[in-house]
Parts: structure tokens; sequence; C-alpha cells
């Protein structure tokens, strides 16, 4: 629980920040939250559970003209997984996702390259066309079945971000038009979201120059992200990242109360992330 007081500073540096954040925004995030609650009306029309789902990482600019990023990096395999078993469940669910991270049951598709090239076929014409090679269609066919059957039912509307103050931006306007749902949207929260933010106004405006020296960076911002965005009442799982066994029984607690979320879950990091991830809740 957080107490009163805590919750009011809380809510106060979050609405700093995102007073700050907003100077930097260049998003539509108008026509994105009449998107969204335009799509939400259709769902509690229908009397459908609604979940957001975020997905992949985020990128800071070094600079304004930017060449340089940090990034924290994530695949987006989670989020688009989990956002299959939603639809299954009988949820509607909101994606926002990093461009060009793994998108829901496009997982089924060989990886860009040359797996993907020869898991095509030309067909011969008029006119000319393509068609999957007979080997990849044991996956693919019952990915493409449940996508068009989502899409088809206005189960999955996808929304795109690439920097972080895009992806706070569109989160809010997500929250803000899911907020007369109430109890029945559940935010999931399993974006790898940057604790630093370089307001524009700090940026070098061009290229950090190497016979300046060594790189020096000073991030003025580190801010947890759940105020900015939670409408009341939701039920708001998030996750932990990979993390050394000794911050599993800290760092858990300490996101839950500064993003104000119900559930965190740890993810214990065993000699290399992609080698062996161990859960614990």
């Amino acid at each position: 629980m957080i107490s009163g007081g805590r919750c009011g500073l809380v809510m106060a540096a979050a609405a700093k920040e995102e007073r700050d954040v907003d100077k930097d925004n260049d998003v539509d995030v108008a026509a994105t939250e009449d998107r969204v609650r335009a799509w939400a009306a259709v769902q509690a029309a229908r009397g459908r559970r609604v979940a957001l789902v975020t997905s992949g990482g985020t990128q800071v600019p070094l600079e304004a003209r930017a060449v340089r990023f940090l990034e924290n990096f994530s695949s987006g395999r989670r989020g688009a997984a989990s956002a299959e078993q939603l639809v299954r469940a009988g949820y509607s669910v909101c994606f926002l996702h990093r461009a060009r991270s793994v998108f829901p049951w496009a997982r089924a598709l060989p990886p860009h390259g040359p797996a993907l090239l020869d898991a095509l076929r030309l067909t011969p014409g008029p006119p000319p066309g393509v068609a999957a090679a007979p080997a990849a269609l044991p996956a693919l066919l019952p990915a493409l079945r449940e996508y068009q059957r989502a899409t088809e039912a206005g189960a999955l509307l996808a929304i795109e971000f690439t920097g972080l103050v895009e992806y706070l931006a569109l989160l809010r306007a997500a929250a803000r038009a899911l907020a007369p749902l109430g109890s029945s949207v559940m935010f999931y929260l399993s974006a790898a979201v940057s604790d630093f933010y370089i307001p524009v106004s700090e940026m070098p405006e061009h290229k950090i120059q190497s016979s300046e020296g060594p790189l020096q960076v000073r991030c003025p911002w580190a801010f947890g992200h759940g105020p900015l965005c939670h409408p009341p009442q939701p039920s708001s799982p998030c996750f932990q990242g990979p993390s050394p066994e000794n911050w599993l029984w800290i760092k858990p607690g300490k996101t839950a109360k500064q993003q104000l979320v119900c559930v965190v879950r740890g993810n214990r990091r065993v000699r290399s992330h992609r080698d062996r991830t161990l859960w614990k809740s």
C-alpha cells in the first residue's frame, strides 16, 4: 500500500515530469487518443474486457539531431506472446509496441534475411505470385488464422513508438482514452522502458565529436513512469528486467511503490539473459 501523503508526492512529481516531457514531444497524441477512445467504446459495447499491453524497448537520443542513442533493448517477444494469449482468453488488446519489434502472431514467420526468403516460393503466372514453402506452413497457417480472426473482430489495436518521450505520450493518451472502462481494463506493462531522459534543451544540437575526448553524458532525469499513465482502479502487472539474485527481493517492491502497480514479476539473470531465465514472483 502507498500512503496518501506519499501518493500525493508521487503524483505531484509525475505532473512536473508530464509537463516537461510534453515540451519535447511531437507525436500526434490527440489523434491516437481519439483512435483508442473510439476502439474502446466498441469493446465496451460488446462487453469485452480490455488489456493495454506495452512491448519492446525504448530509445533516448543523446543529440537533438540524433546520431547516438541510449537504448533499452527488448525484442518484444514476451509482449507479443502475452498479447496473443490475452486475445485467446477473451480480451481485446491495445498493443503499444516498439516499431520493428516482435508482433503478435508474426512470431511464426522466419526471421528477416535468408530464412524468410527461403520460406517463400515464386508461383508462375499470369500473373506471377508468391507462396509460402510447404515446410513453413505448419507454423504459419494457425498464426495467420488467429491474426485474421483477431483483426476482423477488432480485438487488436496496434500503436507504434520508438523513443521514450513518444512512448510516454502515447501511453498516457491511451490511459486517458481507456479510463472510462474503469476496472474492466488491465495495463500489462512489459516494455523495456528507460529510467533516463535527456530534455532537448540539455542536448548538444549536433553529433558529439570524438575529437573532444571520451564520451561523457549527463542524464539529468531518472524517473518512474507509472503515475504518468494510470487511470484509477485497473489491474496493472509489470515486469522487472533481468537482475542479479541479490536485487530480486528489493527492486520489484520498489518498482511497485514508484509505479503504483499491483503486481511486479522479477526476472533473475543466470550467467546471461540469453542463456537462461528463471521467474520469481
